[in-house]
């Protein structure tokens, strides 16, 4: 049941008000080698990005990333200018062959927009190779590497690297010339690894934690005991998605034996609930009780006239894929878990 409610969900939304939504807004920006010069070209994707579960549903696909929705190359300045099919939610990856692909955004595309000049450097390379306890190779693993040092959000930065390991258990991944990575190593049925990665280090070997694996079930329900079809169920501090609920709310989940898992319960309006599980048994079904949906809803007005203001575009914090658009009478409204507080900033 779908309740109304005022502003008692954990969600904070960002507006972008005031601004007339083009069709088709463009990106333009230079693209540059590592010295500096103009990079000839180069191919620059516009990217749409996806909700939490959208994403995790690709993943589970065995995908990562959706396709790029425009193409095109840097002229013989470097230049490029990219239109979007349409107004919303995109981040932008240029790539050149031997050199690490750098992104921004995800960012709320609403009208023209000039990004800062990106430079492109050479691929280092790195090669990941995971090992089972026994020394064997461990084919379709993920893994995950990120700079271990942040970088603003609204900048430059290396493209995300992840990727599943071939049958030699191995995964060739970009990068920077000497830069510190921090990876996420997951195997379904066993502990993620955090891997520090060292800048002197061309190749890195893995080895999974001895582990006996356990095979039991979650069932999602309503706080009325109903079972919840269709909840995607992520797990580890990565939130590795592994699987969504059937239509008796069940899904299958592969553990470490006595590990206590984290978990995270996404469903596909953008509701997100947290919940630990631990001494699963094998053949177990545990139950999770999946919180009450609340429907909130707002008006946006100009500040200068206080008139609605149609079309506003207002996107989640956590969740830059969910873009929300006003009506003719300034109003919005989502779905949220009733849980927790709403803190609501606009820009």
């Amino acid at each position: 049941m779908l309740r109304k409610a005022g502003l008692l969900a954990a969600v904070l939304l960002h507006l972008a008000f005031g601004l007339p939504l083009l069709g088709q807004p463009r990106l333009s920006g230079s693209l540059l080698d590592s010295t500096g010069q103009p990079l000839t070209g180069g191919r620059i994707e516009l990217v749409p990005v996806l909700s939490s579960y959208d994403a995790g549903r690709l993943r589970l696909a065995g995908r990562d990333l959706p396709a790029p929705q425009t193409t095109v190359q840097s002229d013989t300045l470097g230049r490029f200018v990219v239109t979007a099919p349409q107004a919303g939610a995109w981040k932008v990856v240029v790539r050149a062959p031997g050199r690490v692909p750098m992104q921004f955004g995800p960012l709320l595309l609403l009208e023209p927009v000039e990004l800062p000049p990106v430079q492109l450097s050479k691929d280092a390379g790195l090669r990941v190779r995971v090992l089972s306890d026994s020394g064997q190779p461990v084919a379709d693993a993920w893994v995950l590497a990120s700079e271990s040092t942040a970088r603003p959000v609204e900048s430059w930065r290396p493209e995300i690297r992840i990727g599943r390991t071939a049958g030699d258990g191995s995964l060739v991944l970009p990068r920077l010339d000497g830069e510190r990575l921090q990876a996420s190593i997951f195997s379904p049925g066993r502990t993620e690894l955090a891997e520090t990665i060292e800048p002197a280090a061309p190749e890195v070997v893995v080895q999974l934690r001895p582990h006996r694996e356990t095979t039991a079930s979650l069932r999602v329900m309503t706080p009325d005991g109903l079972p919840v079809e269709g909840v995607l169920v992520r797990i580890g501090d990565q939130a590795w998605p592994i699987g969504t609920t059937a239509a008796d709310g069940t899904v299958p989940i592969r553990v470490r034996e006595g590990e206590a898992v984290k978990l995270r319960l996404v469903t596909a309006d953008g509701r997100q609930q947290v919940a630990g599980l631990d001494d699963l048994t094998a053949g177990e079904t545990r139950s999770l009780t999946l919180a009450r949906a609340v429907l909130i809803t707002g008006k946006v007005l100009d500040a200068a006239t206080g008139r609605p203001l149609l079309e506003a575009a207002l996107s989640l914090e956590g969740e830059p894929g969910i873009v929300l658009r006003t009506d003719r009478d300034g109003r919005y409204s989502l779905t949220v878990s009733e849980k927790g507080r709403a803190a609501l900033e606009a820009n």
